[in-house]
């Protein structure tokens, strides 16, 4: 049985749950929106563990605002299902509108590419393997993922593929 620690914080102004996942050494940085990489410099302090990755449930911008920082402040690499990358590109950033002014992403750094995954592959993270399930709906390139033991059960990280008393969102484009 893996034991790992599993935080959240709400960042941005939807209030996005940033989500790090470390084993007391290595953590892993999912979904950092807008002001999460304060959340991360606190735990990364607190807990002495480095940051050696983040991964991404899919490209919204409540998602994916706090990357460029995050990628910048600890050199590390991104990952993210393919169908949602063309959402992280300079032209897409500016053409936002209302939504893109929320996040500030007129200065918005434009993101490294992250590195693609598919569906069914393995990310370790925390010393645990998590396989990839993509989950179109919300967006194209949704994934959740999910590890068989964790802390004596199961465990997904679902993104917004799953919403407390809902069953996500498949309204958005």
């Amino acid at each position: 049985m893996s034991t790992i620690t599993v935080e959240s914080q709400p960042a941005g102004p939807l209030d996005t749950n940033c989500v790090i996942v470390h084993d007391g050494s290595e953590a892993t940085v999912i979904d950092p929106g807008m002001g999460a990489a304060e959340f991360v410099a606190a735990v990364v302090e607190r807990d002495g563990v480095t940051v050696t990755q983040v991964v991404l449930t899919h490209g919204h911008i409540d998602h994916v605002r706090g990357l460029p920082e995050v990628q910048s402040t600890y050199s590390v690499p991104s990952y993210m299902h393919p169908a949602d990358q063309p959402w992280l590109t300079a032209e897409a950033l500016s053409a936002m509108g209302p939504l893109g002014e929320m996040h500030d992403t007129a200065s918005m750094e434009t993101p490294a590419v992250p590195t693609p995954f598919a569906d069914g592959d393995v990310l370790t993270m925390g010393g645990v393997e998590f396989t990839a399930h993509l989950m179109p709906g919300h967006s194209p390139g949704s994934v959740m993922f999910r590890a068989e033991e964790v802390n004596g059960a199961g465990l997904v990280l679902g993104g917004d593929v799953l919403f407390r008393g809902g069953v996500g969102r498949t309204t958005e484009p």
